[in-house]
């Protein structure tokens, strides 16, 4: 899983434009934002878990051995939910995940 993950390319994501709505154009800001963060944050998640994986000496540390385990917890959480964000409901359970994996990485 770590290594498909790391092999998988980056996306930029376009800005929308003009349609005249503020609130549409929020709702497909965030759609995309959060589209993004799923293709990409699984992707250098897996790349941090290589490169502890191949740092000598350290990679025995309980430290970064607990740190590379953080890092499959939320790439693993990051896999288990649909690749399509395609509306509202989606991004909000989304930006929930995002909050947990932000909680658990900053305690």
């Amino acid at each position: 899983l770590v290594v498909v993950a790391a092999a998988a390319a980056a996306v930029a994501v376009g800005g929308e434009g003009g349609d005249g709505d503020s609130k549409v154009a929020t709702d497909k800001i965030l759609m995309q934002v959060a589209g993004f963060l799923r293709h990409e944050l699984p992707i250098r998640l897996a790349h941090r878990i290589q490169d502890l994986e191949r740092v000598p000496f350290m990679k025995e540390m309980q430290s970064v051995q607990q740190v590379k385990e953080l890092y499959i917890t939320s790439l693993l959480e990051l896999n288990s939910i649909d690749k399509n964000i395609s509306n509202l409901q989606d991004e909000e359970n989304f930006a929930l995940m995002l909050e947990g994996i932000y909680e658990r990485h900053s305690s």
